[in-house]
């Protein structure tokens, strides 16, 4: 749903298309196409793309607009025969190598694979032409040094920081007014009317319509409050799901909450993090791919380390696993208490981080939850206690032809923030790992993607062609961070891809079972003292 492109299968293309002319492109190359930047509404504009020494360009699925800077050798001085004040427009173009010879390699085919061998090639390209990127800081400004430190007079080396024209533009206005409609109607409203974006934007639409005063906000502020607030109804997708056949992205009991809005080099996304991808884009995690092939190459990592794998102490006062909600209704002056629980709002319990093993007590008072079971670590709602006040008549609408107020027109669930922390936390937040990929432009942020992992130790996950146990960590994963980057030195070009990737627990195989359940700890005498060994149900 993020991204409907088949970046494994142009892959392909791009080694055929390589073929057919007698090329080799390299792993990790890339295509500088342009780069330049403009000064002034009357064109001052000055090429830039052989002064660029590295670019960085950043992509955050928490961030509203794209960062990233530019590592310059100027020969020219353009700081000061520009000038270049830190209020420039940088035009820029780059694309994995190779990509270019798609649109060549489809002319030689059919006439009907031209339009899809074309579009594949722009799906490739990281195009700033369009829409220019923002400068706004230069940073390190120094005389060239020779390979001995002296300094030189020759050129300067500088760094020019920049971000989305919109990122600028938030800072600089403000919304007072009121804004009806779904909360997904509302944030296009406010990128096409207030921040006068002409980008892609792809929203899903949710839930419900709201009627609110937005007071004094910055634009990022309106769209931050809208989706944290945002919903949807689960949508049933064609996921594999052995024992249950097709199944929701969403792993969780109820209305999806975990919507994230960000920006793409391809556009604003306003998605659940936890979608199903139209196709399937396979990363390996590994010293080397099984098969030495360009595609194969590309979609295998240079490097990788795990950054989160496991943290049941600290993850307590986020609410990820369990949570207290008091809503005072000061119109009405009544108070309603909610609490979540991680295990109960779980559709099953093979997608858990945690087992349901007892939380250890010293004594032999054991704590019973309602289903009079040993509570575990998601029955203490009492880790996050969150407090909200309101109105009885929450939400309304007005009808401007006939001024007839109706009460209430939507009341968010009270329940919504708790839902929302359970499943933002445990897709984008719990089990993560960084890797670094040849660069592959067509990748972004919002992606979810299948992530294997190698198996290492004698015991992992095959024994005569049995599988012992599943590899949880050989599942769908969101890439929640994204930098390109890029090295543009005459001796040393590469081209990589860092990600930030976050496990969704969503892909389990056909062998696995929930986790394993420690019984008795906390409520039976034999164990007032720490058990040293654990039984099983």
């Amino acid at each position: 749903m993020a991204d409907e492109f088949d970046v494994f299968k142009q892959l392909q293309e791009i080694e055929k298309a390589q073929e057919a002319i007698g090329a080799q492109v390299g792993v990790g190359d890339f295509e500088l196409e342009t780069a330049w930047i403009n000064y002034g509404k009357d064109g001052f504009e000055y090429p830039i793309a052989d002064k660029i020494l590295n670019i960085y360009v950043h992509e955050d699925m928490e961030a509203f607009g794209l960062t990233g800077w530019l590592d310059i050798l100027d020969t020219a001085n353009l700081v000061r025969n520009g000038p270049i004040v830190g209020q420039e427009l940088l035009y820029m173009k780059f694309a994995t190598s190779g990509s270019e010879a798609i649109t060549d390699y489809g002319r030689k085919r059919t006439a009907s694979g031209l339009s899809s061998q074309s579009s594949a090639a722009e799906r490739f390209t990281v195009d700033f032409t369009k829409h220019p990127l923002w400068i706004y800081t230069i940073e390190d400004m120094a005389e060239m040094k020779s390979s001995t430190g002296a300094k030189l007079t020759q050129a300067l080396t500088y760094r020019l920081y920049f971000c989305s024209p919109e990122v600028m533009r938030n800072d600089r206005i403000k919304i007072s007014q009121t804004m009806e409609g779904s909360y997904s109607d509302i944030i296009k409203k406010v990128l096409k009317n207030h921040l006068k974006t002409t980008k892609n934007v792809e929203v899903l639409d949710t839930t419900d319509l709201k009627h609110f005063v937005i007071p004094n906000m910055h634009p990022f502020d309106v769209i931050n409050w809208a989706t944290n607030d945002a919903e949807m109804q689960h949508q049933q997708q064609a996921v594999p799901d052995y024992k249950h056949g097709t199944k929701s992205p969403n792993p969780f009991r109820g209305r999806a909450a975990d919507f994230y809005f960000y920006e793409t080099t391809r556009g604003y996304k306003f998605l659940p993090a936890m979608s199903s991808p139209e196709t399937t884009v396979t990363l390996t995690l590994g010293n080397a791919p099984d098969i030495e092939r360009y595609q194969n190459q590309m979609t295998t990592s240079l490097e990788y380390e795990y950054s989160t794998l496991a943290d049941t102490r600290n993850t307590i006062p986020t609410g990820l696993w369990g949570s207290k909600y008091i809503s005072h209704d000061h119109y009405n002056k009544s108070v309603s208490t909610y609490q979540s629980n991680y295990h109960r709002s779980i559709e099953r319990d093979e997608y858990s981080y945690i087992s349901k093993t007892p939380a250890y007590l010293p004594t032999n008072i054991g704590e019973k939850n309602r289903e009079n079971l040993d509570k575990n670590l998601s029955d203490f709602p009492d880790s996050l206690l969150m407090l909200g006040s309101f109105s009885g008549k929450k939400n309304s609408s007005v009808k401007k032809n006939s001024d007839q107020i109706n009460y209430p027109w939507s009341i968010t669930p009270a329940d919504l923030e708790m839902r929302r922390r359970m499943q933002t936390l445990h897709g984008c937040n719990y089990n993560m790992l960084r890797a670094r990929f040849p660069g592959i432009s067509s990748l972004q942020v919002g992606m979810v993607v299948q992530l294997r992992l190698p198996d290492v130790g004698t015991a992992s996950g095959q024994y005569d062609d049995e599988a012992i146990f599943v590899n949880r960590l050989n599942n769908w994963w969101i890439i929640k961070q994204l930098t390109h980057v890029i090295n543009n030195k005459a001796n040393e070009r590469y081209y990589h891809c860092d990600l930030l990737l976050s496990n969704t627990m969503r892909e389990i195989g056909e062998h696995s079972e929930k986790l394993p359940t420690y019984t008795g700890m906390g409520s039976n005498k034999q164990f007032t003292n720490t058990p040293t060994s654990p039984t099983f149900e």
